[in-house]
């Protein structure tokens, strides 16, 4: 969040609007008097609904099941029915493993074939057709199968959403796991503009209430909350933002405006976007389907001792949901840069994240300082929950706090896309009850008609709308042998350890299937091997080409669970600059970051200083240039690192000349020689 000092004057008064709330439109002012309406006890009214329209009872098969492609996973998934359901994902190193080590199964599977390509005009009538096996009877998926665009009424009282995709989107499998996990219809809608187009109020306006009517064909008792469509979906490739009336508001997010009355305040629906490729799609959704959090972190970067901000402390919220699971809660001085570090590397750990912070698309506010992109860590699945501004402007783009959360592994974000002041979220000790009590994430997030700014703004929910923290244990498990429709699947198995003079393709196979193996509970009748010692052997260069991608992913995922970033960091430098996918890059500044703050802490100069000079790269925001030479500036104390540093900003002055670079070097080599 900002800090605009035009905001202070107004923030008590915000506050208070958040906790005594307005009339709304039409009601007489005096009735406040009465009893001041404040939505929470209409969506607690709503909640109990929802909990009686759970849909069929389903046992969790004890295994994964992975996949090689879209149209493998239709096939798989068809194999689900309304009694018995397991994770599926599509083939992705970095995102299953981490499902893989978080869901710890019995057993991991392979599908036992590859389905061929599906044409494109089949796409859509094969996806409503594995969506409604998914619901059948075993053994009943023929001709009395379901319509997977319809509302399963003969399964009795179903969750009240509905998901939307198109057939050429990319996140349409994980539309479809969401739909077939929930007993949701999937609905296609098709819109001509995309994620970037930015939408004229009208336009906006007309859109949502084009997705309304596409809502109310199939769902005609939808239009309050309480009813039959309470949660909508978004999975495709269509606008995120639109240009109001008003062009000093900034833009708005189209997923708040949807599911309103009239584009009004009151809300008939919450909704949430599920974003990312085929593989990344799923992860999500099977996160959401499959996955609770073991465990919260609550992070405030504000003052709690200033008046503005005091009311989003979060040590309520703590006693609150340390009822629920283990919470740890950072602030004062344990939320400064060292501190934020110090609770996430190398890996987090917490599967609820809560954040207070503020700052713009690509750095987050801490006590003392900011956090860049490259500071947020790795991830266990998390769902992160998220006061700032700007964090969401860009959820595709990795080199945004949002789009760097959701790559390293998180399945949920709240945040905002725009500057939405700081009123615009409920405070933590209002959120922290409602998620305690069962509160879908996206409701106990998501401001009342009567609440300060609960008419359509710019806070978006990406992810699966109905995700909800559950009390109590995870429910058992049924036995991959007591289900007879798996019986045949191989699974995976350790094998002996190829010979000393294999090829590196070879090795490199018998390591992702090995390290594989070692994720599922059930033993696999061989010793376990040490992979990390194969795949250091392996030379990156002598692999073929398309191999490269995952022995990059299994080499970072052994590493960062060993605690190892600088080795991976120094592993990953090797790879040449144009040889280095986004992933890769991501991975490698993670790392970087890392351990620069690691050499900061020990005031190892020389070692943060070549870190330092890896990080300065010409493509960065001058912004975040400054920021990361700012760090590495408070070692040059004496006259010895003065000096040093001074020789290495000419020399990588002298890399960046005419760069947007360029200036900032040269603006600290100034104020160190400044320095007597």
């Amino acid at each position: 969040m900002t800090r605009p000092t035009w905001l202070s004057p107004i923030l008590p008064c915000l506050a208070l609007f958040v906790l005594i709330p307005v009339a709304t439109l039409g009601q007489a002012p005096n009735s406040l008097l009465v009893h001041p309406p404040n939505g929470i006890d209409e969506l607690r009214t709503a909640s109990a609904s929802w909990k009686k329209q759970a849909g069929p009872k389903r046992l969790v098969v004890d295994q994964v099941c992975l996949v090689p492609d879209f149209a493998t996973f239709l096939e798989a998934i068809a194999t689900w029915d309304q009694d018995h359901y397991f994770p599926i994902l599509i083939d992705d190193i970095e995102l299953s493993f981490k499902f893989l080590r978080a869901f710890q199964p019995a057993r991991i599977v392979r599908f036992p074939r590859k389905a061929e390509t599906i044409p494109a005009d089949q796409v859509w009538p094969r996806v409503l057709k594995a969506i409604g096996q998914t619901w059948s009877k075993p053994g009943e998926k023929g001709a009395t199968a379901f319509a997977g665009d319809l509302v399963p009424k003969k399964l009795g009282a179903t969750p009240p959403g509905v998901v939307l995709s198109e057939p050429d989107s990319p996140s349409l499998a994980g539309a479809v796991a969401l739909a077939a996990g929930r007993f949701q219809p999937l609905l296609r809608w098709d819109v001509e503009k995309g994620f970037g187009d930015v939408l004229t109020n009208d336009e906006a306006h007309a859109l949502a209430a084009s997705l309304e009517s596409k809502v109310a064909d199939c769902i005609p008792s939808y239009n309050r909350l309480g009813d039959n469509c309470d949660f909508v979906t978004l999975a495709g490739d269509w606008p995120y933002r639109y240009a109001p009336q008003s062009v000093q508001e900034g833009p708005k997010a189209f997923d708040d405006l949807i599911g309103r009355t009239a584009g009004g305040r009151v809300r008939w629906a919450f909704g949430g976007r599920l974003i990312g490729t085929a593989s990344a799609s799923v992860y999500r959704a099977m996160c959401s389907l499959f996955l609770q959090p073991k465990s919260a972190l609550l992070m405030n970067t504000y003052d709690e001792k200033e008046r503005n901000w005091s009311i989003y402390a979060m040590r309520s919220a703590s006693r609150s949901l340390a009822r629920l699971l283990p919470v740890t809660h950072r602030s004062g001085d344990r939320a400064n840069l060292t501190g934020w570090h110090q609770t996430f590397d190398p890996v987090n750990r917490s599967g609820l994240v809560m954040i207070n912070s503020q700052g713009e698309p690509n750095r987050f506010g801490l006590v003392g300082g900011y956090g860049l992109v490259g500071d947020v860590p790795q991830t266990e699945p998390a769902a992160v929950l998220m006061i700032h501004s700007f964090s969401a402007a860009d959820p595709s783009d990795p080199n945004t706090v949002a789009g760097r959360w959701l790559a390293n592994g998180a399945f949920v974000f709240f945040g905002s896309m725009h500057e939405p002041g700081l009123a615009a979220f409920r405070t933590p000790e209002l959120v922290a009850p409602l998620i305690e009590a069962g509160m879908p994430l996206v409701a106990a997030m998501r401001q009342s008609p009567y609440e300060a700014r609960g008419e359509p703004w710019k806070l978006v929910y990406l992810g699966d709308p109905l995700f909800q923290v559950k009390s109590g244990a995870q429910p058992s498990r049924l036995a991959p042998k007591d289900w007879p429709a798996g019986a045949l699947w191989p699974r995976y198995a350790g094998s002996p350890q190829p010979a000393a003079d294999a090829s590196d393709d070879t090795r490199l196979t018998w390591a992702v299937k090995t390290a594989v193996a070692q994720l599922q509970r059930e033993s696999s009748g061989t010793p376990p091997d040490n992979v990390d010692e194969v795949l250091t052997t392996i030379q990156r260069p002598q692999l073929s080409p398309g191999l490269h991608p995952y022995f990059d992913a299994l080499l970072a995922d052994a590493m960062l669970q060993k605690n190892q970033p600088g080795e991976l960091s120094t592993r990953f430098t090797t790879i040449p600059a144009a040889e280095r996918s986004p992933a890769v890059q991501r991975l490698l500044e993670t790392c970087q970051f890392l351990m620069l703050e690691h050499y900061l802490k020990r005031r190892e100069f020389a070692r943060a200083e070549r870190i330092w000079s890896d990080l300065i790269r010409p493509e960065r925001p001058p912004d975040i240039l400054e920021q990361i030479t700012g760090r590495m500036s408070v070692l040059a104390d004496t006259p010895s690192h003065r000096a040093e540093w001074r020789t290495l900003l000419i020399a990588v002055g002298r890399r960046l000349k005419n760069t947007p670079a360029e200036p900032v070097i040269e603006a600290e080599r100034q104020r160190i020689e400044k320095i007597r």
